[in-house]
């Protein structure tokens, strides 16, 4: 049985060859918009959406702390 963590970089590599490489902003708005459908799944109750988009926002967060850890990128948006 996977971990969470393991799922979680399952779902890190699934976003970037369907993505590529995103910089921080890119990141952190995915993130945001994920948790937006997970609230909708969770106020529908549908507990297998929950699940998937539990690891579709923790995948784009994971992915800019492994940023910030590997190479000391500074978080800077220009909105």
């Amino acid at each position: 049985m996977a971990t969470f963590i393991d799922a979680v970089n399952a779902q890190r590599e699934l976003d970037r060859l369907v993505h590529g490489e995103r910089d921080q902003r890119e990141l952190a708005v995915t993130a945001a918009a994920r948790i937006g459908y997970l609230l909708e799944a969770v106020a529908y109750g549908d507990s297998e959406r929950v699940k998937n988009e539990i690891l579709r926002v923790a995948a784009p967060l994971l992915e800019m702390y492994t940023k910030q850890e590997s190479a000391g990128e500074q978080l800077a948006f220009n909105f």
